[in-house]
């Protein structure tokens, strides 16, 4: 196994979940190990990596110079509980895209979460009756955008209760047929988060604006800046966080799903960068993909 030759001088990483034997991935979530985390961090600092905090993203590298950026969503426990603490520890910058409804007074919690509990504890049964039900209601087109992306997923009840909740049907229409949730799957939502109070006590970390409620982008005509991204900053107390200036896009409806309106839209009320998709940046455009921690050994090693 070797590193590939060319390293690109600007690295941002895209992390989830992690799980060690002290706290497991939260349920249904596709955990790393924090042990593959950690070979992540010590493989960056052999290839002479400069870990910089996501303020620095347009700052110029010297020559011979790299940096690498690291990058959290949704602020579940297991990455709060496991990886937060090494990176403190290493003195390593990181930023963590949150979704602020889960900190209201009666917590609003995203539809891509309680669909990940759901396929985790319900039966196959019960999951293929509502695979049958949400078939009914997408097109031939809706399911082949569904396959290409969610290739991964080799289940195809699986395949389409994910597409079709996250992808294609309005949110409202999905929580209505998966509802009532169990006692399980409503004790593991109440868990299934960071306490924001928490958050304070780690010094390196920067917190950033990942919307309200997590809703799909592209999937609905409201407008999506003032539903989802603007009431963001209400939620929290800024002289004891640090707030970044940088939006996370939780999930898009359709690969043309136009992001060049909501980029004009986020530049002109103050921010400085959207990440999106996967990829290597290029390290100049507003829209900055990232190479999800899964993907990170096939990406740099060969």
């Amino acid at each position: 196994m070797a590193v590939v030759e060319q390293m690109p001088e600007k690295l941002v990483l895209m992390y989830h979940s992690v799980a060690s034997s002290d706290f497991s991935g939260v349920i249904g979530s596709f955990p790393i190990s924090i042990e593959r985390f950690s070979r992540q961090i010590q493989l960056l600092k052999r290839l002479d990596y400069k870990f910089k905090d996501v303020s620095e993203l347009s700052t110029k590298t010297n020559p011979g110079e790299k940096h690498v950026f690291i990058t959290s969503d949704d602020a579940t426990n297991d990455w709060c509980k496991n990886a937060l603490p090494l990176l403190e520890e290493l003195d390593i910058p990181s930023h963590l895209g949150v979704i602020a409804g889960v900190w209201k007074k009666k917590p609003v919690y995203p539809l891509t979460h309680i669909i990940q509990i759901i396929l985790a504890t319900r039966p196959q049964s019960e999951l293929k009756k509502l695979a049958v039900r949400l078939l009914k209601l997408i097109s031939k087109s809706d399911i082949e955008f569904i396959k290409l992306h969610y290739y991964y997923e080799k289940d195809d009840v699986r395949k389409i209760i994910k597409g079709a909740a996250n992808l294609v049907l309005p949110e409202r229409l999905v929580t209505e047929l998966i509802m009532p949730l169990t006692l399980k799957e409503k004790e593991s939502l109440l868990v299934r988060f960071a306490d924001l109070k928490s958050l304070k006590k780690f010094k390196s970390l920067t917190i950033g604006n990942h919307t309200c409620y997590h809703t799909t982008y592209g999937n609905s005509d409201d407008d999506y800046f003032s539903a989802e991204i603007e009431p963001w900053s209400t939620f929290f107390n800024k002289d004891k966080l640090t707030i970044s200036s940088i939006f996370t896009l939780p999930i898009r409806a359709r690969a043309d799903s136009n992001l060049e309106s909501l980029k004009s839209t986020l530049k002109l009320n103050g921010y400085s960068a959207m990440f999106t998709g996967s990829g290597v940046w290029d390290g100049k455009s507003f829209i900055i993909p990232r190479i999800d921690a899964k993907n990170f050994e096939e990406t740099f090693v060969r």
